[in-house]
């Protein structure tokens, strides 16, 4: 099921958001065992939530989105890290590429 939400004035983008992902998250680990969660429409309609004033939900969002997009900078990083990693692991393993003390040809053994 999707549910829609409708902000209005009372919630700022960034913080529902930052909420529903936490919230999500919060579901995911209060199941036991279960691959699907179900959260009804009725259930999602009785839902009170506690809410700052808007500027105060502005920077709780802005504060997590930085977070989360520092996280994604740093995925990057570690993916390319990684890819740089394979290429020096296949090269090394191969012997295409040496360390300059070493010039001995590697011995076969079974």
């Amino acid at each position: 099921m999707i549910i829609q939400v409708a902000l209005k004035n009372l919630f700022e983008k960034d913080f529902a958001l930052q909420f529903f992902e936490a919230d999500r998250v919060r579901l995911l680990n209060s199941t036991n065992g279960s691959t699907m969660i179900h959260v009804t429409k009725k259930d999602m309609e009785s839902k009170g939530i506690l809410l700052p004033d808007i500027s105060e939900q502005r920077n709780i969002g802005e504060f997590l989105r930085k977070a989360d997009d520092l996280i994604a900078a740093t995925q990057h990083k570690i993916d390319a890290l990684e890819q740089i990693k394979e290429k020096l692991s296949q090269n090394l393993f191969d012997q295409s590429w040496r360390f300059k003390e070493y010039s001995t040809p590697w011995k076969e053994n079974k």
